[in-house]
């Protein structure tokens, strides 16, 4: 290990040292027993740990943890059978929800109840001298529930949604090498809009969402859910915007992977600084499931025709719970109910993007191989794809036409050219199927090095078979960092 990881190692050894027996008593305050606390605690400083160095850099670890203790509990589905058995005291088991909340502040931050009662100290006094079970050898295990299962916090919990946990303070701002944390994410003004195209779109360091528009700046990605967004941001963030402009941060990624949605489930797909395919409910912030993915150098990987400049692992599609994607060993289809991983090699190159039993693949820096329903194949001209929501057409970059090149239509039965409206020659910055028939382009001003002013970015919707496009909305700004959501 690097002498960096080394003093990540210590510095997460000490806060565990300082804080796990804490956490693990406060949890047994919810009720839980204490053997079973200590799965839960360990269970999500397993998962800190993975990420220590951003998990105790964003804001105060206790309450980052304490908040996925909670989320985790509530979804925790072992048998009562297979829990460890309760070893609190007597005391403790009278207690009503409103005496737990108090007590559980008081455990994580000794200096919130100054002056507590007689009962209360008693109480206290017995969950300081519970046991606190050691770590188990291993990652723990948990029986999760499905999210379409899952409950909802009850009675206690409720009590605690709002709790902001300020115990581990002194730890936190006396810790070696302590350095300033990023600024916390706020919550955002949504203004209303007029010009609602139907789709989520990022242009002018502007959000527009279904119905407002939010100033969100050093976006790089984002995929619609709900009236909301997922994005990802130049620091590599995953954040979930709601439809208020209420902000939550729902892991780190490789900006280059980007990441897909899949709104039947509220999930979100992201591939984590340390090569892990993870998938998170947004609603909770819970982990769904995760895979290691297998990278290599980028060169050894045939990446859509960017001349070996794009990321080894690509995300391609959510379809339900089924995520396909590609990483060094192949391309994989993951149906996360059933918990099953299917795959091929790379023989016919990366898969680009799969709808049903029709899939298309780069088979040659500037070719494509569309497939229909496992068997019938064709070859043609393009770089990079995506099939219409029927898996009758393929959008594809023409050619030597650059990243803002031109963009055509294909049929995906014959690979003919589709009839289309007139389409821009240059400056085309995204493009992607917003119906059977519908295709939605995000067109920049030509570059003009004479003009100094803002150019304009601008949505425009174009029809297949009606030869007919023409401009929804524009925004004046610059065009560097335009796209439309997935």
């Amino acid at each position: 290990m690097s002498r960096r990881d080394d003093d990540l190692a210590a510095d997460f050894a000490a806060y565990v040292a300082s804080r796990r027996p804490a956490l693990v008593r406060a949890t047994a305050l919810l009720g839980v027993p204490v053997g079973h606390a200590a799965l839960l605690v360990d269970a999500v400083l397993d998962r800190a740990r993975r990420d220590w160095a951003n998990v105790r850099d964003d804001r105060d670890p206790d309450d980052a943890l304490w908040s996925q203790i909670r989320l985790l509990h509530s979804h925790d589905e072992t048998p009562w059978w297979e829990r460890e058995p309760a070893a609190s005291h007597p005391t403790l088991d009278v207690l009503g929800p409103s005496e737990r909340a108090a007590l559980v502040w008081e455990t994580l931050a000794p200096t919130a109840m100054p002056d507590p009662s007689p009962s209360h100290r008693a109480v206290l006094d017995a969950a300081g001298a519970m046991p606190v079970p050691e770590p188990a050898p291993g990652r723990p295990s948990l029986a999760v529930a499905p999210p379409a299962r899952r409950r909802t916090l009850r009675g206690l919990a409720a009590l605690l949604a709002g709790l902001v946990v300020v115990g581990g303070v002194s730890w936190w701002v006396s810790r070696p090498g302590a350095v300033a944390p990023e600024p916390p994410l706020t919550h955002v003004e949504v203004r209303r809009q007029s010009d609602d195209v139907g789709i989520v779109w990022y242009a002018a360091e502007r959000l527009h969402l279904l119905g407002g528009v939010a100033d969100v700046p050093d976006l790089v990605a984002a995929v619609g859910m709900g009236r909301g967004a997922v994005y990802v941001d130049t620091l590599d963030r995953v954040v979930h915007i709601d439809a208020r402009g209420r902000r939550t941060l729902l892991g780190r990624t490789d900006a280059a992977v980007g990441l897909r949605a899949s709104p039947t489930f509220g999930w979100v797909a992201f591939a984590t600084p340390d090569e892990v395919l993870e998938v998170v409910d947004v609603s909770s912030g819970a982990i769904v499931g995760e895979q290691q993915l297998a990278v290599t150098s980028r060169a050894e990987v045939n990446d859509g025709g960017r001349g070996g400049d794009g990321p080894a692992v690509s995300i391609v599609r959510f379809s339900g719970a089924l995520l396909a994607y590609v990483d060094a060993d192949g391309n994989h289809v993951w149906d996360l109910e059933a918990g099953q991983v299917s795959g091929s090699g790379l023989e016919s190159g990366p898969l680009l993007d799969q709808v049903a039993n029709s899939a298309v693949y780069q088979v040659a820096p500037d070719r494509l191989l569309i497939e229909q329903n496992y068997t019938a194949s064709l070859t043609a001209p393009g770089v990079g794809a995506e099939l219409s929501p029927r898996a009758q057409f393929v959008l594809t970059r023409v050619p030597n036409g650059g990243p803002n090149g031109p963009v055509s239509v294909l049929r995906a039965g014959e690979g003919g050219q589709a009839e289309l409206g007139r389409l821009p020659a240059e400056g085309v910055l995204d493009a992607r199927f917003t119906g059977a028939v519908e295709v939605t382009l995000l067109v920049g001003d030509p570059d003009d090095p004479t003009d100094a002013t803002p150019g304009a970015v601008s949505v425009v919707r174009c029809q297949i078979g009606l030869r007919s496009c023409g401009p929804v909305t524009s925004v004046l700004g610059p065009d560097s960092a335009a796209f439309l959501a997935r």
